[in-house]
C-alpha cells in the first residue's frame, strides 16, 4: 500500500507521515529518522521534495511565489520519480511519502504513481497564522503570503479529495486541531488503514492557537470582491469532505494496491514540449 500525505505547509502533514512511519509504513529512511520536528526532521523524503521543487521552478510558493494554475515536469524529472517509485517498490510492500508541494504537483505524481491512497490533513487559517506569529516576527506582507498559502494548498487538495471520491478512489481528510485535541481522527486513521497505529502526539507541543480572526475575516470580503477564492469557502468544504471517506477494499488492504510499471500517457514524451518538457497539467484535475 502506497500513502501519499497531501497538505499545506504547517498544517499537520509531518505529524501524520510520523504516525504511518513509525506504525510501520516507511515514509522516509530509517537512517534519517533520528531527532524530532524543531531538530528538523519532517519526515520528508529529501530526494522527493527536491523533485517537487523542480517541479515547481521559480513558483515553488516555498519561495514566496504564487502557486502556478498548470505544472509540468521535464522529461528528465520523469524519469527520476520513475526511478525513486522503484526503489521505494522494490525495499517495502508499504510505503509513502509527503511534502506540502504535492499539493500543487500532484497531478504529475498521479500519472506515474501505482495506485495509492491520499491522507490529506488540514488546519484552519487562524491557527496557521496563530503558527507564523508564534515561529516569526511578523512582516506588513506575512499575512497575506500566509493566506496565499494556505488558499492556494488547500484549494488543491480539496480538488483532488473531490476528484478522487468521484471516481471512487481511497482517501481520508483529517483535521488537525481534532486530532491534536482528542482520539477520534487518531481511530479514524486506523479504521481506514486497518492496522493499529504508534501514537506520537504530544498534546504539550501543541503551542500554536488560533488568531487574527477579525483580520481573517476582512481578508476573506477582500478576496471576494476580486473574485477569489475564499478562505472561508475553502474550509466549509474541507470540513464537509472529512466525512466524505472512500475507504480502501478490503482486497486490496489484504494483497497491497499494486499495479505493474505506471502508464504516464499524460506525460508522454511524444507530447514533449520544445525544451524536452512534458506537457503541462492542469493542477486543477488533480484525482
Amino acid at each position: 500500500m502506497i500513502c501519499v500525505v497531501l497538505g499545506s505547509h504547517k498544517s499537520g502533514t509531518t505529524l501524520v507521515s510520523e504516525i504511518l512511519h513509525r506504525s510501520g509504513i516507511p515514509m522516509i529512511r530509517e537512517s534519517d529518522a533520528a531527532g524530532g520536528y524543531d531538530a528538523g526532521n519532517f519526515y520528508e523524503r529529501r530526494e522527493w521534495v527536491h523533485l517537487n521543487q523542480d517541479i515547481l521552478g521559480s513558483g515553488d510558493p516555498a519561495e514566496d511565489h504564487p502557486a502556478p494554475e498548470q505544472v509540468f515536469a521535464r522529461q528528465a524529472t520523469v524519469e527520476a520519480i520513475r526511478r525513486e517509485v522503484r526503489l521505494c517498490e522494490a525495499e517495502h510492500t508499504d510505503w509513502g511519502f509527503k511534502d506540502p508541494r504535492t499539493c500543487l504537483t500532484y497531478p504529475i505524481w498521479r500519472e506515474i504513481l501505482p495506485e495509492h491512497v491520499v491522507i490529506g490533513v488540514y488546519r484552519s487559517l487562524e491557527e496557521a497564522w496563530g503558527n507564523h506569529v508564534r515561529r516569526k516576527r511578523p512582516r506588513r506582507r506575512s499575512f497575506w503570503k500566509v493566506v496565499r498559502m494556505w488558499s492556494d494548498h488547500n484549494r488543491r487538495l480539496m480538488e483532488v479529495l473531490v476528484r478522487r471520491r468521484e471516481l471512487g478512489q481511497p482517501f481520508i481528510l483529517l483535521s488537525y486541531e481534532a486530532l491534536m485535541r482528542g482520539d477520534e481522527e487518531f481511530e479514524r486513521l486506523a479504521e481506514f488503514l486497518r492496522r493499529e497505529l504508534v501514537d506520537p502526539r504530544q498534546p504539550d507541543l501543541y503551542r500554536s492557537r488560533a488568531r487574527g480572526g477579525l483580520r481573517i475575516a476582512a481578508a476573506d470580503r477582500v478576496l471576494n470582491a476580486l473574485g477569489r477564492p475564499q478562505p472561508s469557502r475553502i474550509r466549509r468544504r474541507l470540513d464537509q469532505l472529512t466525512g466524505q471517506t472512500v475507504e480502501i477494499p478490503a482486497i486490496r488492504r489484504a494483497g497491497g494496491l499494486r499495479v505493474a510499471e505506471p502508464a504516464v500517457q499524460a506525460l508522454s514524451p511524444t507530447a514533449s514540449a520544445a525544451d524536452g518538457s512534458a506537457p503541462r497539467v492542469p493542477a486543477s484535475s488533480g484525482s
